[in-house]
């Protein structure tokens, strides 16, 4: 519980400057691209899981074919802010304070479940990738939209030296083979991904992740 707490007081104070912080990074902008990029996996009912300012949230409320977006986030500071972000675009999300390790929602509800830049700080990772594949439904889609970078010139590093001593420690860096082998070890798998340039040696990835659905040996039929 101090692990979720000091990672949600870092989330409140960083709410004021994060985007401005994403966007002097070209973080924004890569995942703008990746986004375009995988723009046609979304239809239907939306879960954004930590949705932070809501970038992510907003840009795909406006997506062809998306009828329904949740989105939800421990701090209530970004929720503020994504809130104000909906309403200057003028588009309906609904935005629930909830901890990504105990989502309040049924089983298999979703169309698709995105997390973007948010397992990162997340200790407990495959907890939360077992929520989010808990509420996708059979046919659904989990995209998964991290950096893809050595762990000294990431996020986590950048914002340590812009943020806050208090979350020094409590980073979990995962590879793009460490989501794909959790994820497989939840019955999802890797089906396709995008990357999106950075910086040097630094990438936005996309992983797009479906349910392996086991079907039964035909049955061999016998003459007479």
């Amino acid at each position: 519980m101090k692990h979720v707490e000091k990672i949600r007081e870092a989330y409140d104070d960083w709410a004021p400057s994060y985007d401005a912080f994403m966007d002097a990074r070209k973080r924004t902008f890569a995942k703008r691209v990746l986004l375009d990029r995988v723009r046609n996996e979304f239809s239907g009912r939306i879960l954004d899981v930590g949705t932070g300012t809501g970038m992510v949230a907003v840009d795909l409320v406006k997506t062809d074919g998306v009828n329904e977006v949740y989105a939800v986030d421990l701090s209530g500071k970004m929720l503020e802010a994504a809130r104000k972000s909906a309403g200057r675009e003028n588009v309906e999300i609904n935005f629930l304070r909830a901890d990504a390790r105990n989502l309040l929602f049924a089983d298999k509800v979703f169309d698709v479940v995105v997390s973007s830049v948010a397992l990162g700080w997340i200790s407990d990772k495959e907890q939360v990738m077992a929520e989010m594949a808990r509420v996708a439904k059979d046919t659904g889609t989990i995209v998964i939209l991290e950096e893809e970078s050595p762990k000294s010139t990431g996020l986590l590093a950048d914002a340590k030296g812009v943020l806050f001593d208090s979350l020094k420690g409590l980073e979990s860096y995962y590879g793009v083979g460490d989501y794909v082998a959790a994820m497989g070890r939840l019955g999802f798998g890797l089906v396709r991904n995008e990357r999106a340039p950075m910086g040097t040696n630094q990438n936005f990835v996309a992983l797009i992740f479906r349910r392996q659905i086991a079907f039964p040996t035909p049955v061999e039929e016998f003459g007479d």
